[in-house]
């Protein structure tokens, strides 16, 4: 599975006005955020857009009752953002995605998120952070609020197996390092390998 990144650092004037230029309705919602760092993961995510389906235009995109994005012609794509990173994954199915950057630990909040077995890897930091992105790519894979119980989804049975149960629907899920990043893609499909992109060096040669 291919999985395009983009450090929000290196956004220029000219990624702006493209995003600008060619998908317009979106970047008049984007322009209305006032946090920078906001501003540059919005417009990072439609770059990566852009780069991952060329052609594509304003009126390719709708939404659900959620407001997840989805494309037209049936390509599935999903996009998450942490520190200094933006990435999506594209697939033919359905797909979740999540990167988190490595941090120090959250042992209150493992508490709450963690069955035990999960919960007594979370005590190696690094293992909270990869349990923490399974989870997560799994709820944006299903379109669950992260209200729902979080418990639920088994990340330990992932590390384990490669795939978990929920709701009788069998889920794969994959993970990699970026740097000090974790991140987690997964499918109701059979994920073979993350391919990751960088697409800063594409774009300084155009």
């Amino acid at each position: 599975m291919k999985v395009f990144y983009l450090d929000y650092h290196d956004i220029t004037d000219n990624d702006i006005n493209n995003v600008k230029k060619n998908l317009n309705s979106r970047y008049e919602k984007i322009k209305k955020c006032k946090n920078e760092k906001k501003f540059k993961q919005a417009i990072g995510s439609n770059i990566l857009i852009m780069h991952a389906f060329p052609h594509v235009k304003d009126d390719d995109f709708y939404y659900n009752e959620s407001g997840k994005p989805y494309l037209k012609n049936n390509d599935y794509f999903n996009i998450s953002h942490s520190g200094n990173y933006i990435i999506l994954a594209k697939d033919k199915y359905e797909i979740g995605i999540d990167i988190e950057e490595i941090k120090g630990s959250k042992n209150n909040l493992a508490r709450r998120i963690f069955n035990d077995d999960e919960y007594l890897y979370s005590k190696d930091n690094d293992y909270f952070y990869l349990l923490w992105t399974i989870k997560e790519s799994i709820i944006k894979l299903l379109g669950k609020s992260i209200s729902f119980s979080i418990k639920d989804i088994n990340a330990y049975e992932v590390i384990n197996d490669g795939y978990t149960y929920y709701d009788n629907k069998k889920i794969y899920c994959l993970s990699r390092k970026l740097d000090n990043y974790y991140i987690s893609v997964a499918s109701k499909k059979e994920i073979d390998r993350i391919e990751l992109i960088n697409i800063q060096g594409d774009r300084n040669e155009k």
